[in-house]
This record gives C-alpha cells, structure tokens and sequence, in this order.
C-alpha cells in the first residue's frame, strides 16, 4: 500500500471510495430504488447482496479494504465514549450517498487529498517506537498539524461565489436582505484578503476552553469586533453582485446561545451532570457580524446553505450589541438629574459650611461646633467627664443628680468654661433628665447600657432625645446637614461611648462580609442570566461536595444574625423607656418609631434602586453582558411593593428569584415587617416581663413550626431556587412567619440584658455555654455536607424540614450568647477583638453595602472579558474586590444617600447636628 493512498484512506476513510465510479452507476440505475430495495432486505440477506456486489467488483473491494486497513488506527484510538464511531462514522455514512453527488464536496475533498499528498515528511514524523499504532498515531498527528487548513479553505470558496455556496432562500429562517448581503460580502473580502476582513474573522469567538463535560464556550474578541471598520470601494467585488456605492462596514458582536442535545452532554460529562440545581447546561458562541445584522437575524445565517443541511440549529436566545438610546431615555435623564441635584446639594453645602467654619474660626465668635472631629473635648465622642468624676461638686446629693443626667457621670459640653450644675439643669431638655427607678431595689453595677451605635442609630435618637443648645438657626442647620464636613467626620469617627453594646459592631461587620463572600459564589455558580460566566460551571457543584465549602454555602445565616441583633435593639429600647424614662411608651411614640425608622431606610433604598434600574445599561458591556437584567427591570413595575415594603409577599408566586425587583431587598421587607409586629410582642411587658418572654416564646414557636411546615411542603434550599422555580425561595426563605424565630431570640436577649445584665455568672458555666455555643454554631454550618456526601443518603424531606425549623433560631441563639457574654465582661479576647474601634466606622456603612453589592456584582460578572475559573484563589481574589470596592462605594453614598436625610430627621426633632451618632 501506497503512502499516498495511506494517507486519504486514513483521514476521509471511505468518502473517497469508488469516485471513478459514482457517474456510471448514477447514469445507470435509479440509486433511490436500490437503497430502497436494500433497506428492505433482512440483514442475512443484505449481507450477501453486498458481498456479491464486492466480489462482482474487484476494484471496488480492493479500495475498500485499503480504507478500511487504513483507518483502523483511527478506530483503534476511539475509546470509550466513542464519539467517533457513535457519533461521526454514523452521520457520514449515513450522507454518503447525498455527499458522492455533490460536486462542491467533491471538489473539496480533491483539495484535501491534494493538500494530505503535498505535505513535506520530516524525519521527526517517525517515532519508530516498535510499536505499530504508536508510530502510526504519531505519524498521523505530524501530518493533521502540518496542513494548510486556511489555504484549503479559500482553495474551497474560490470553486464557486459565496452566494452558490449560501444562496439566500436557502433557509427559512428570518434573515433581513441587508444582512445577508453584508455577510456574504465579508467572506468574499475575507479570501481577498483585506485586512478588515481578516481582522473581523480573527475577532470570531474562539473557544476559550475545550468542550468539558458537556460545556463549550466561544466568547470570542469582543474588543477587536467592535473596532472593525472599513470603506468598500464602488465597483468592488461583492459576491455575485458589485457594489453601487461606497459601503461603509462596521462589525457587531453578538452570542448566539443553543441547547446540546442531551445524549450529548452526557457523553462527555458522565456522572457529574446528574444534578445541576437548575442551572442550564447551555453552548454559546460569539460572533461578529456585520451592524446591519441583529439577533433575529442570526439563526438564518447559521442555517444557510450546506449549514443548515447538516447541522439544522435551533437558537434558545441571541443577544447582540446595540446603540443605546439615552438621547431619548427620560426616564434615565430624570434619574442622573435627582443624583446631580444631591451632588450639587453636597458641594454647595461643602462650600457654605466650609466657608462659615473658616469664618467663624477667624472672628473666634464660636468654638468649633459642627463635628465630633473638630471639639476640643473629643475624648468619649464629644462627651468629657463631669466636675462630679474626678472633682468635689457643689453637694453630693447634686452629683448624684448630674450622674443621673447621662448614666455614666458624662455630659456634652461645647465651651471649655467651667461648667455648673445650675447652668446643665437649665439647658438640657431631655427626658432623661429625670430619671426615676420604678422598681424599688433594682441597682445595676452599671448604669443603663447606650444603644448609640450604627445598627438601629434611629433608637439611640429615641432613647438619647438631646435637644439642640446650640443658637444655629434651621436653615444654617439644613444647609450643613449635607456638608461633607458635618458627615464624613460622623462617619469616620471611631468614639464610643464606654456603656455600648460595642460587639455588635463587630459582629454587625463579619455578617456583613459573610454574605459578601456567599454572593461572590453564588453569583458566578448560579448565574442570573441564561449565560453561565464559569469556565466549567460544574465545577462550582464539585466546591459544594467540599467540607470547608460549608462555610460559604451557610451564608444566609448571616441574615438571622441581623434579625437577632434588630430584635434586642428594639426591646431594649422599648423596655428602657419603660424602666427609666418618665414617659409612657405609647401610640404616639411607636409612630414616631416608625417614621424615623421609614425615614432612615427608604431614602437610600430608593435612590440605590433607581440608579440600578434606570443607568445599568449604560454602565457595561462586553461578550458576557446579557440582553436585559430581570433583577434591574422588573423594578419600573413593582417599585411601589418596595415602597411598601410588602415585596416578598406581594406578586412573588410563581416569579423565579432571579427575575424578582432586587431580590436581595427581601431582608429589608421583612426586617420592617418585624418592626411593625414589634409593638404586638412587647406591650405585653406592660403588665409583666414574664408575660412578655413568654407571648415571645409563643411566637417563637409559631414561626418554628411554620418553618418546619412549609419546608416540608416546598423542599429546597438557596441553591434549588432555580430547580424548583423558585418555590423554596418564594414560600420559605423570604416569609416573615419562616423567620421570625431568630427575631424573637433577639426580643428575648433584649429582655435578659435588661433585667439581668448586673448579674455575675459563675465561670465554669460561661466557659460551657461558650463551647456549647461554639459547637453547636460550627455543628450547623457544616452539618449539610452530608447532603453531598456520595456514600451516604441524601436528607429526606423530614430531615429537611427539621433543619429549617430549628437551624435558624438555634443559630440565632448562639449569636444572642456571643452578645451577651461581651456585654457581660464575659468575653476575654473575643470581647476585645468584636469591639475595636475599626469595625465601628465600618458598621455605619453596613446598610448601604447591603444594598450595593449585588449591583456592583451583577455589573462585574457580566462585564468581564474572560470567564471566571472556580478555584480557591480566584474566588478569594475576587471576596477581597468586591469588599473593598463595597465599602467605599458605601462610604460615598452615605454622603449623598444617607447621612443627609439622617441630617434632616434630626433637625426636625429639634436636635443638633453635631450629637455623636
């Protein structure tokens, strides 16, 4: 045998069997009434007809043998799964007939022999190893690496016009005339060799990986499509026509993506895509097309000529680059008014108070009054200690008095003079001032503790009702109140004051970066749109099955740790204002709870959720950016159930997560709902603490058994969310009476602190309850690894439904001892490290990341050039971004979204705006 002959046979196999005799038999015989008469044969008998014919045929039989001896390396090599004998060998046969007539296909397969017997041997092709299939595919790979596939392609095209190849009525699919002739004129300029047309080819989407299990990606050079331009001269050459004009070109990126079939996926993804959690296992290719060419028209283009023949594609959803309209978007044009108008506010109120403070510093007239930062007396946030601490009072019956006034023997002052008792009873209008016990004997060993902290600062404004001393009029205080000299230093500031609960700053900050860290996975592993951004997006499902992926995978607990931390803070304000303020708690005092609590949160909602919704498209864009972002537009119809704070209860069924208004604001809804309920719970302590624990535990209960219910009913988990199509989500997960429990354990810790925060404790039992807090908070972050443990059964739905009821308020528990060991001295390190001063800056700003990260995610995931790899480093590299750009995109917007309507709250409630926060 011939090496030339080797060499086709090895690579075409039989296409090129008995070409001298195709045209004689086809003059002949009707070849459609033959394979009729032979598909109908028993296969003894079709064996034998074939047989007869081969042995009729001498020559026939002896190109066939040498094709078939020639290919068995190639058979040889095809080991499981087989995807040539299963898939390729079949597919060709079974054209055979169709190809043998086609004289474009012969013709190509001449110029591919042509090339195979042109090809230079080196002495580096042979590996003469002794082994017969090893020289043999070693051979063969030299060989295949060596051919000019670009030249055999024009060689293929220069046959006939692009337009014989793809006549336009060769589909039926929409393809507008304009585009197809753009198309057809880029593949003639593409074999002429113009430079555009070479560079919009390069531009192409390329596979940026392999097909792995099951996933092939082509992303394609989004950059370099973008840049194509060119001017095609009149007269040039464009297919089978000339064109009349200068035609001006510009390329267009587009992704088209498909379904594969399923036998398919399997083949190559095997065991690993029995479960997906939902998540589509999709093919997308990027394109570059012409602009004259939109995404309706890209499922023609592939189902032109020969293409649709062969490979008949179905396209699930195209997307194409488009010009945005904001010449035309009001509604944009109103949004970048209103955060103009608030930047606008922010300068000039900048420049006003800069201005007022330099002038009043030069005439000396006032002492620097307008930030904590700037007092003289900054020790203790502004608050200095009393004559009566350190120095003999005028009695000691009015020392005790003065102590009294702020708890801690501490009051604000905003001149250096010596100060006199007289003078602060005359000038401090607050409530607290007379403070009576109504409990006899009830001494605490410390004064009440100060709610003056970042999570809930609208009840430090309730329980510290200081008015302003000051003689600054109301518009000087409105003009200040957005001064980035009034805000920033409110912001920064890192005083405290000794009595605070000062681990929940802390505390407030790790949840906050836990979830930050849980949406770094989620948002890749599990990705909003119908594109996944993962290089191999099964291997998010491989991090899950890993013990210390446990962790991340049990972020939404941080969410409980938020709501334990709102219920204490409301029940310790509510039965402080019972125990030491001379007012009832009443109707009027809820609703001005309630207003400065919609006040504080509404302002900055509102604003994040208008400048997502209306500018996200302006703000991206690349071969990942998908059409539309459902979390982003259903906003400009549900807007007012955020407004309402009624989202997760209204119009949520049967809507996937992934296509809800800011689907992460459910927290925000029902972290109001639970302030709302609030009132319920607590007026029970009017009558006793007991009932009131009590009517808690009951609640408590409810929201348990609730759980446990609907968990049964809707089995899931977050990452089932797209599975089931959203109904774990949807009835479990975001429903205020599913996760009320965690709220009422913090009601309840608000009770304990009150009524036994004086109390000391032996130990050894706090050494316990720390390790029993300990291993049960570990035992419920990493307890669902047995759900993916292959050797062992996956969870029943009664295991499911347990682990719903009781993970959260257990949780909850743990955290509520963490709080009050530190409040109670009981802490050690842990204490010291959940209160350093650098987490209280950090926790004001909380909130407002909250409602900023998964937008800067959202914009960061789809506008990204490459796909992300799963591993380790990767996803830590990425943590470490999104916290640090978070936070600072936080910090910015709390100087135009939050602290100046804060500002203007406090203005109207008569107090000044230099009270620390």
């Amino acid at each position: 045998m011939t090496m030339q002959t080797t060499r086709g046979a090895l690579v075409v196999l039989c296409f090129c069997v008995v070409f001298s005799s195709v045209q004689q038999v086809d003059s002949q015989f009707d070849n459609s009434m033959i394979l009729s008469i032979v598909n109908g044969m028993p296969i003894r008998d079709k064996l034998l007809f074939i047989a007869q014919a081969l042995m009729d045929h001498p020559a026939v039989y002896q190109d066939l043998e040498d094709s078939l001896v020639a290919a068995l390396p190639i058979l040889e090599y095809d080991k499981p799964p087989e995807r040539f004998l299963g898939y390729v060998l079949p597919w060709a046969l079974h054209h055979l007939p169709d190809l043998l007539k086609n004289e474009v296909f012969k013709g190509a397969i001449k110029i591919f022999i042509e090339e195979l017997n042109a090809a230079t041997e080196t002495p580096d092709w042979y590996l003469r190893s002794g082994n017969a299939t090893e020289d043999r595919d070693y051979y063969v790979s030299h060989l295949l690496s060596a051919l000019n596939y670009y030249g055999m392609g024009a060689d293929i095209l220069q046959m006939k016009s692009v337009t014989d190849y793809f006549p336009y009525n060769s589909t039926d699919r929409q393809l507008n005339d304009q585009c197809y002739k753009d198309t057809m004129m880029f593949f003639d300029r593409l074999f002429a060799g113009d430079k555009w047309a070479l560079d919009m080819f390069d531009a192409v989407g390329k596979p940026t990986t392999g097909i792995r299990r099951g996933v092939l990606y082509f992303i394609g050079t989004y950059d370099q499509c973008q840049k194509v331009r060119a001017e095609i001269p009149v007269n040039a050459t464009l297919g089978q026509y000339r064109a009349k004009a200068e035609v001006k070109y510009q390329g267009r990126y587009c992704r088209a993506t498909f379904t594969p079939p399923r036998s398919l996926i399997e083949s190559i993804a095997g065991d690993h895509i029995n479960n997906t959690y939902g998540v589509p296992l999709t093919l997308s290719v990027g394109l570059c097309l012409p602009d004259s060419c939109h995404k309706d028209d890209i499922e023609g283009l592939l189902n032109l000529g020969i293409l649709g023949w062969l490979l008949n594609i179905t396209v699930d959803r195209a997307v194409c680059t488009e010009e945005q309209t904001f010449k035309t978007d009001d509604k944009s044009h109103a949004v970048i008014g209103i955060l103009g108008g608030l930047v606008l506010l922010v300068i000039v109120s900048s420049s006003v108070d800069f201005c007022f403070l330099q002038r009043k510093k030069k005439h000396g007239t006032l002492q620097d009054i307008y930030s904590p930062s700037d007092l003289q007396y900054h020790d203790n946030n502004g608050y200095v200690n009393m004559p009566g601490s350190g120095e003999k009072t005028q009695s000691e019956t009015e020392g005790k008095e003065l102590e009294n006034l702020t708890g801690n023997g501490q009051i604000s002052v905003i001149a250096d003079n010596p100060v006199k008792a007289e003078d602060i009873k005359q000038e401090i209008k607050d409530p607290l001032s007379k403070v009576k016990l109504t409990r006899a004997g009830r001494n605490r060993k410390k004064n009440a503790l100060s709610l003056d902290i970042s999570v809930d600062s609208d009840l430090t404004d309730n329980i510290l009702d200081r008015s302003d001393s000051s003689d600054e009029r109301v518009v000087t205080k409105l003009l200040r109140s957005f001064s980035i000299f009034t805000n920033i230093p409110s912001v920064l500031s890192t005083e405290t004051k000794d009595d605070d609960i000062s681990c929940l700053y802390g505390i407030r900050v790790i949840t906050i970066l836990w979830i930050i860290l849980g949406n770094t996975y989620l948002y890749i592993a599990q990705s909003l749109s119908e594109v996944p951004v993962a290089v191999d997006m099964l291997d998010s499902f491989d991090l899950m099955e890993r013990f210390t992926m446990q962790a991340v995978m049990s972020a939404p607990y941080a969410t409980d740790t938020f709501f334990m931390i709102s219920g204490c803070l409301i029940s310790y304000w509510f039965l402080y204002k019972c125990e030491y303020n001379n007012s009832d708690v009443n109707i009027k005092t809820w609703l001005k709870f309630y207003l400065g609590k919609y006040w504080k949160m509404t302002p900055p909602y509102m604003l994040v959720m208008v400048t997502f919704v209306y500018l996200y498209m302006y703000l991206g864009q690349g071969p990942l950016w998908p059409e539309d972002i459902a979390v982003a537009d259903s906003c400009r119809t549900d807007w007012w159930k955020h407004l309402l704070y009624v989202n997760n209860l209204v119009g949520v069924d049967g809507v996937e997560p992934e296509k809800q208004c800011m689907a992460w604001s459910w927290y925000i809804a029902v972290n109001m709902q639970f302030y709302l309920i609030s009132p319920i719970i607590l007026s029970f302590t009017a009558f006793s603490w007991s009932m009131g624990l009590a009517i808690t535990g009951i609640v408590a209960a409810a929201g348990i058994i609730a759980a446990g219910v609907k968990e049964s009913q809707y089995p899931g988990e977050m990452l089932t969310s797209r599975l089931d199509g959203g109904e774990y989500w949807n009835n479990v997960f975001i429903k205020p009476w599913c996760r009320v429990a965690a709220y009422c354990v913090g009601i309840a810790l608000g009770f304990v602190i009150q009524q036994w925060f004086h109390k000391k404790m032996n130990k050894i039992i706090a050494l316990v309850l720390w390790m029993l807090a300990l291993s049960v908070g570990i035992l419920l972050v990493y307890i669902p690894y047995t759900k993916y443990v292959e050797d062992l059964e996956p969870w029943t739905t009664t295991q499911m439904a347990v682990y719903e009821a009781l993970g959260r308020p257990v949780w909850a528990l743990c955290v509520a001892w963490v709080v009050y060991a530190c409040a109670s001295d009981l802490g050690g390190p842990v204490a010291d490290f959940l209160s350093w001063k650098g987490f209280v800056p950090l926790s004001r700003l909380t909130y407002l990341v909250f409602l900023i990260h998964p937008v800067l995610m959202v914009l960061d995931v789809y506008t990204r050039r490459t796909l992300v790899h799963l591993n380790d480093f990767e996803m830590a590299y990425q943590f470490i971004g999104h916290v640090v750009v978070n936070f600072g995109a936080a910090f910015f917007a709390s100087l135009a979204f939050d602290m100046p309507f804060r500002n203007i709250k406090r203005i109207a409630h008569g107090k000044s705006l230099d009270t620390p926060y």
